[in-house]
């Protein structure tokens, strides 16, 4: 328990705390610093790319049609021999991406599938086919 002396020293402090503690406080932004070589500007393409892509695939993937006639390009692909393997995971070579150009089985198939994009209402520009490039890695490098 606190004396007489020590409840009026109590009350002084409190009182003389709050006439003179006002307090003046400033915020200031902070200031990040920058990559000098656009890699969050790179890295924020490559995000979006996966999700145009991403919507592209889900809306293919709504048509049976379209999943058909993709089936129908990747076993033409796989039984002439136009892919590195199976599964499609090694980048082709020059002289594959030739023979796909120039397999006219191939090219009827990709023309019968783009027909059917025109038909379901799903647009193939460049802009999907820019975003396709980057999700499979297969971009051209930016100059340094």
């Amino acid at each position: 328990m606190l004396s007489r002396s020590g409840i009026l020293l109590k009350t002084a402090l409190l009182k003389s705390a709050t006439r003179y503690s006002v307090r003046t406080f400033s915020v200031t932004r902070r200031a990040y610093a920058k990559s000098w070589d656009n890699t969050t500007q790179q890295n924020n393409e490559k995000i979006n790319a996966h999700i145009q892509v991403d919507n592209l695939v889900s809306k293919i993937k709504a048509e049976p049609i379209l999943t058909e006639k993709l089936e129908k390009i990747q076993n033409i692909m796989i039984e002439q021999n136009l892919v590195s393997n199976a599964d499609g995971t090694a980048k082709p070579k020059i002289w594959q991406i030739v023979k796909i150009l120039t397999n006219k089985e191939l090219r009827t198939a990709m023309e019968e599938f783009k027909s059917e994009l025109t038909n379901c209402g799903i647009e193939l520009g460049p802009e999907q086919s820019k975003a396709l490039m980057i999700v499979l890695g297969l971009e051209k490098e930016p100059p340094k």
